[in-house]
């Protein structure tokens, strides 16, 4: 930002304001000066700002994995031909998630009977196919940390599937996944916003001693657009007061394209059932 003569100089003046908050000599005044001055030019290389896509490209390229997981879980758990699922929903609020799936068991909803009748009048009731729909949908907030800055993020991750059950032991299918994340740094101390579209093709096999077999590929593509706001300041000559050495904005527009094979192995023990 302003080229490399720019950033020597805002590591000096940064410097300087540490040695004078550690030296125990230092005037109060002056210590706390400092410290302000210290804690802002940090914040211009707060590692949750300058690593955030490096952490944010895995973390997206997993929630659609989990989902997906919690459909081939769905599929191993029994025949789940003619049926459509939405129980791996969740809702966060503030970080607090809230599953679909237990806001219907609540609500007396997924008794057998209702699943009975629900399946006689959807189209797919009596089919081998199967519409399901998972994810996660909802804000949250970290508060600020150390040298690390304050933030509230909008979420979503979705993935919805459609997949055919060949015989009562293979299955597979093909599901589109759409996460997006919105994220505004507290402070004005910049933005990222993040939006992924990925496709999945997932198969799966179960033998009838408990033994099962599935796998997926998987491609996403991601793009995200980054703002950082960057103001170091510098000690005026009193020591007493700051000054503002300049704002800039850093920007960055990467696009990420992520290809993935899964592949697992199942086995389950039923003793004593009944």
């Amino acid at each position: 930002v302003g080229g490399g003569g720019f950033g020597t100089i805002g590591c000096s003046v940064t410097q300087a304001a540490a040695d004078l908050v550690a030296d125990p000599a230092t005037p109060s005044d002056v210590r706390q000066v400092a410290s302000t001055v210290l804690e802002n030019n940090l914040l211009a290389v707060a590692p949750d700002e300058t690593t955030a896509i490096a952490f944010m490209a895995p973390a997206m390229a997993t929630a659609q994995t989990n989902n997906l997981g919690g459909r081939l879980a769905e599929l191993r758990s029994g025949d789940m031909g003619g049926t459509v699922s939405a129980g791996g929903l969740t809702f966060l609020s503030h970080g607090i998630p809230v599953s679909f799936g237990s806001l219907a068991s609540l609500l007396s909803v997924d008794d057998d009977e209702s699943a009975r009748n629900e399946e006689k009048r959807t189209l797919l009731g009596g089919t081998r196919l199967g519409l399901w729909i998972n994810g996660t949908l909802g804000s949250s907030d970290s508060d600020r940390r150390s040298s690390n800055s304050a933030f509230k993020s909008d979420t979503w991750s979705l993935t919805s599937g459609l997949d055919y059950r060949f015989t009562d032991r293979f299955f597979a299918g093909v599901a589109l996944g759409y996460s997006s994340m919105s994220a505004d740094f507290a402070g004005d101390q910049g933005s990222l916003d993040a939006n992924a579209k990925s496709l999945f093709l997932y198969s799966g096999y179960s033998t009838p001693n408990g033994l099962s077999f599935d796998g997926s590929l998987s491609y996403m593509r991601s793009d995200y657009s980054q703002k950082r706001v960057i103001e170091l300041f510098e000690l005026d000559a009193s020591g007493t007061g700051y000054q503002s050495m300049g704002r800039d904005i850093a920007r960055g527009d990467p696009t990420v394209n992520q290809f993935g094979a899964n592949f697992g192995i199942t086995y389950t023990i039923m003793r004593n059932t009944w």
